[in-house]
């Protein structure tokens, strides 16, 4: 990564086997440390585990974050806590990365619901919100919270309108590469520069992509959105 140009990282971590390296190192990171639980009878021992990473990390001077891992794995208690500890801070969410996500909320339908199901086989069924992801878990955020969606895969007209309309400082994440590697598909990109979204490029994680090069995501871009101009990408 350094070798590419690359000088600073978000990285999601679920421990500490990154601390020593990032405490030596001269890149920038910021550590989202993500919580995912959707039992709330586990909910406070979850965020307990995060906020003694969390120090972990802040001890060495690194920045950090509390953060929910999706729209769809925490529970009421869970997210609740998580997004009171990022207030003011940045926080990232996986966001639409497929279409299971709509149908879980939607009426709880999808792989997700079953996933689910097996994971905590004693919680009622999720029948769904009847709603669009963010617009079932925005309650819990401010409306100034900086927040950034992570994927998009999926997202479409009425979700972007929702975002902007409850959020001030949304940031909208493309992972390009992951998602051809995952769902051999991508956002509507087009649909969110016509919106002036604040967009910005990620790379997800070896686990689902072959290089971590935003130059790379980059030239997805370019390849699968010609019309895009260079400035555009840099920017």
């Amino acid at each position: 990564m350094i070798q590419s140009g690359i000088v600073a990282t978000a990285d999601i971590a679920n421990g500490n086997l990154t601390l020593d390296y990032k405490s030596k190192s001269s890149h920038y990171f910021h550590t989202f440390v993500e919580v995912f639980g959707s039992d709330p009878a586990y909910a406070d021992a979850i965020f307990e585990k995060a906020v003694l990473l969390r120090a972990e990390f802040e001890n060495q001077s690194l920045k950090t974050s509390v953060v929910p891992h999706a729209t769809y794995s925490l529970s009421d208690k869970l997210f609740a806590l998580a997004a009171n500890a990022g207030k003011g801070e940045l926080l990232s969410i996986h966001h639409q990365e497929n279409d299971d996500e709509n149908l879980f909320f939607k009426d709880g339908s999808g792989l997700i619901s079953s996933r689910r199901k097996a994971f905590n086989p004693d919680l009622p069924l999720f029948r769904g919100t009847g709603k669009r992801p963010m617009e079932s878990i925005a309650k819990y955020f401010d409306p100034d919270q900086r927040i950034l969606l992570v994927h998009n895969t999926v997202s479409e007209q009425q979700d972007i309108d929702f975002v902007g309309q409850y959020f001030r400082q949304p940031y909208w994440c493309f992972c390009p590469n992951a998602n051809l590697y995952i769902e051999k598909k991508l956002p509507n990109i087009d649909l969110f520069r016509r919106n002036n979204c604040r967009i910005t490029i990620g790379t997800d994680s070896l686990a689902s992509n072959h290089q971590l090069s935003i130059l790379a995501e980059m030239k997805t871009i370019q390849q699968h959105f010609p019309h895009i101009p260079l400035d555009e990408l840099l920017h």
